[in-house]
């Protein structure tokens, strides 16, 4: 689709739990009408991955034909489970052979509504209530009176695990918190509001004249990874979009909502129409009779989902006739018309197929089929099979598919080298059919168990962005380029210290070697460590060691000179740990005026290609992205202050600046699967501005000193950059952060001394203490050197 190539690399594995299975609050366990996996929980441990899964069944036993209806208390089945994917030769035809996916039932949620009140599985009739300002099915009397009906078939969870559910009897979007307690509903278009002879009516058993057909409501509901958009489709056409045979019903509707500020919009901002596919129910080969209604839907990014569409036939129904369709199919929707907010989406009766054919103004949404569920070679594999009674069959069994495949839940292999790779698990909804029924109290035997199952499919889905993947990207990317920005501007700043402090042991030397004519050099060590940022969450801890070499000419009042300083260590700490700053030779250019009265000096140092290596983040589904850049870094600075004697003393005021640049170079990440992390080359600076004073004096030799400055930092803006998942083919797979500015203001307290070894060598030795203001914190620094004059 659109140049992009999309896999199913097959069936890998399958999951069985007995009809008779009994959920945490006493009913039968009826899945699945829909299906999530937690996200937060999905962990591989060897060739097995653990999560939880949750899902949402409809509304409890039901013979609408028969008016019989449960007050049925929607809610969401929690299960853990453990999967192994299984790609060897055919297992035996027996449902023991079903034991990939291991479901253990584990409690669940029980739904209440914004009163508090449980939902009902009864059919609400003619009755409504009003809820968030709209209309919502509720019995007026009789079983489940005063609750609202709920026939759930949709489950969408966002990244805070609060989650949607999407229904038939409205059709209604309901919005809950993470306790299952409803907190908002989400607006449906006019057209799709059932109405008979013009006035809603929301039961489920006399067709309504327009809007949605009955049981055919909104049936699948999907969050786009980013959750900005909510997408939702409705089963099947309208009653206004077909004519009289069911193969007309095939132009149904997706729609679109902008949930980025508002969870719970009042209209879609997008509606398109989606064609599904037709067929022959008797399979002899005649002209299509019948529609395939799509029961789920997963949200690959803002413009492509999968769709799962199916017939009615299968395990759980009436044999005889074959098994036609059981497909998932590849949505797009980049190209076609959008009509909401026009008359087919706001009206009552508004139509996008006249007679059940396609107005040719409008573009549908493209479509192709990804996965065949009917491949009796993949079935086969894991003992199951097709047969229905249809001629020249064997009667269904319980190896038969099943009906109703109507749960999908998307989730990354966490594949290093296979960022494309997902499982997708599709469940059935199994109509809470079993021979050893219980609901509500009673004792109920349908005839026939119909397990519920779990299909798992292996996907190379190239344009698919993970929610997660995604998630972890935003909210880890800023802090692993703030440190990796905070160790290059302290990287060059660091660089440029040493040769400082010469300059300084020159300007406040009285005589002897540091105030020496003529060619001298020197030979030093430092040493910085403790923490350098003030920013939460930047960990700014270093360790930085080296030594210097300088060559400088003194004439008259005038020193010039060049410099080199090696330098190596560690930036970092906390929960990431540190990364490693390589061995690199930084050069540096200087020169000074020292005058009776003031001075004033000037530095410039470069530290080219500087190496940080084993830089780490803590991604998703418990990886770490690992990586390495390099980084080009300057500092540039310049100080100027006057000579006040005291007695014996020497007071120096002072003012400074130093402007420091870094350009850090591209990378991409390993150890994070399809989280990898696409970091782009980018630069940052900083503006230091210092002032204070210093206090000398020589006492038999030695001139011992203090100083004291306050260091402003300006440039505090943080910097946008774009990051991407690494090898994912969609737009929403690059998003811009903004990086944390390396911000701290401090006070730097210093003390050291220096004097003469011989008439031509000389020694200096210093310490600084630098104090953050935000926090307090300390990072300090010890430099050493040796003169020698020619």
């Amino acid at each position: 689709m659109g140049g992009v190539t999309f896999t199913n690399q097959g069936l890998v594995g399958t999951g069985r739990l007995p009809a008779g299975t009994v959920d945490f609050l006493g009913d039968t366990l009826g899945s699945f009408s829909s299906l999530a996996i937690d996200p937060y929980s999905w962990r591989r441990s060897g060739s097995t991955f653990v999560a939880t899964m949750l899902a949402l069944p409809d509304r409890g036993l039901n013979d609408p034909a028969n008016g019989v209806f449960s007050d049925y208390a929607g809610r969401l089945l929690r299960f853990n489970i453990a999967f192994s994917p299984y790609s060897g030769a055919n297992l035996p035809a027996s449902t023991s052979s079903q034991n990939q996916v291991q479901m253990t039932p584990d409690g669940g949620v029980l739904l209440r509504d914004n009163q508090g009140k449980t939902f009902t599985g009864a059919d609400s009739g003619s009755g409504a209530v009003n809820l968030f300002g709209r209309l919502a099915p509720s019995p007026a009397a009789g079983i489940g009176a005063g609750k609202i009906s709920l026939d759930a078939e949709g489950l969408a969870f966002k990244t805070d695990r609060s989650f949607y559910v999407s229904d038939e009897y409205g059709p209604s979007i309901f919005y809950f918190d993470a306790n299952g307690n409803l907190v908002g509903s989400v607006g449906v278009p006019s057209s799709l509001l059932p109405r008979t002879n013009g006035a809603i009516d929301f039961n489920s058993t006399v067709a309504p004249t327009t809007g949605r057909r009955n049981n055919q409501g909104l049936e699948a509901v999907s969050v786009s990874p980013d959750g900005n958009r909510l997408f939702a489709i409705l089963q099947s056409a309208t009653m206004q979009d077909q004519a009289s045979g069911q193969q007309t019903r095939n132009n149904t509707r997706i729609l679109v909502y902008d949930i980025s500020l508002n969870p719970t919009p009042a209209a879609p901002i997008e509606t398109y129409v989606l064609q599904l596919p037709t067929y022959r129910q008797n399979g002899d080969g005649g002209s299509a009779n019948r529609t395939a209604a799509q029961s789920e839907m997963v949200a690959l990014n803002d413009k492509q989902f999968l769709v799962l569409a199916r017939d009615g036939t299968g395990q759980g129904s009436a044999g005889g006739n074959p098994i036609m369709v059981k497909s998932i199919y590849l949505v797009d929707i980049g190209q076609a018309t959008n009509v909401a907010g026009t008359a087919a989406d706001t009206t009552a009766g508004g139509q996008v197929a006249p007679n059940g054919v396609l107005n040719p103004a409008i573009t549908p949404a493209q479509s192709v089929e990804l996965v065949n569920m009917l491949n009796p070679t993949q079935l086969a594999r894991f003992g199951l099979n097709l047969n229905n009674g249809a001629p020249g069959q064997s009667a269904q069994s319980q190896l038969t598919l099943s009906e109703k495949w109507e749960g999908m839940a998307l989730v990354p292999t966490l594949v290093e080298g296979r960022p494309n790779d997902f499982y997708l698990f599709v469940s059935n909804d199994n109509d809470f059919t079993t021979t050893n029924g219980v609901m509500q109290g009673q004792s109920y035997n349908s005839g026939q168990n119909n397990d519920n199952m779990v299909l798992v499919y292996q996907l190379t889905l190239p344009t698919a962005v993970d929610p997660l993947f995604l998630k972890s990207m935003r909210d880890t990317t800023p802090q692993v380029l703030g440190r990796i920005d905070a160790g290059a501007l302290g990287l060059a700043s660091s660089a440029a210290a040493p040769v400082i402090a010469q300059l300084q042991s020159i300007r406040r030397a009285q005589s002897g070697v540091f105030a020496a004519q003529g060619l001298s050099t020197w030979l030093g060590g430092n040493v910085d460590f403790g923490p350098t940022s003030s920013r939460p969450g930047l960990d700014g801890d270093r360790t930085l060691y080296g030594g210097s070499f300088g060559v400088d000419y003194g004439w008259k009042e005038i020193r010039v000179g060049v410099a080199a300083t090696v330098r190596a260590g560690q930036y970092g700490g906390g929960a990431l740990g540190y990364f490693d700053i390589s061995p690199t030779v930084s050069p540096s250019l200087y020169a000074g005026y020292f005058g009776d009265l003031f001075y004033l000096h000037g530095t410039a140092t470069f530290s080219p290609d500087v190496g940080f290596s084993d830089i780490r983040r803590l991604g998703a589904y418990g990886l770490t992205g690992v990586g390495r850049t390099s980084v080009d870094s300057y500092a540039f600075g310049g100080e100027i202050g006057a000579k006040l004697k005291l007695d014996a003393f020497q007071f120096t005021p002072f003012f400074g600046v130093t402007q420091t640049h870094a350009t850090i170079r591209g990378y991409t990440e390993s150890g994070a699967a399809g989280g990898n992390v696409v970091y782009p080359e980018h630069s940052t600076y900083a503006t230091t501005l210092r002032f204070g004073g210093e206090l000398s004096a020589s006492f038999l030799g030695v001139n011992p000193w203090v100083r004291v400055a306050y260091n402003e930092m300006l440039d505090r803006d943080p910097r946008r950059v774009n990051v991407s998942l690494a090898g994912v083919l969609s737009q929403m797979a690059t998003q811009t952060i903004l990086i944390p500015t390396y911000d701290r203001n401090s006070v730097t307290v210093g003390v050291g001394a220096q004097g003469d070894l011989a008439p031509n060598i000389g020694w200096r030795i210093g310490y600084d203490a630098d104090v953050a203001t935000r926090n307090g914190a300390v990072a300090h620094s010890v430099t050493t050197a040796v003169r020698i004059g020619f």
